[in-house]
């Protein structure tokens, strides 16, 4: 019996993905920051924005994948 090994995803499908989870996450920290207060609440909301950069950079990738 011969075992099918499916192919890697390609980049875009990839890089899809990591927006994906950097959208859950975004969600997740913006949700926490939401419920907390003074320093905790500083801390998440930061969370919240280093997730947005690294979204922003995502984005461009993507946009270079795409004019190729």
């Amino acid at each position: 019996m011969k075992t099918v090994i499916p192919d890697p995803p390609c980049l875009e499908d990839s890089l899809l993905h990591v927006m994906n989870v950097l959208r859950s996450a975004a969600a997740t920290a913006y949700e926490c920051a939401d419920s907390l207060s003074g320093s905790q609440r500083n801390l998440a909301f930061s969370t919240h924005h280093l997730i947005d950069l690294a979204r922003s950079v995502l984005d461009d990738a993507l946009s270079r994948l795409e004019t190729v």
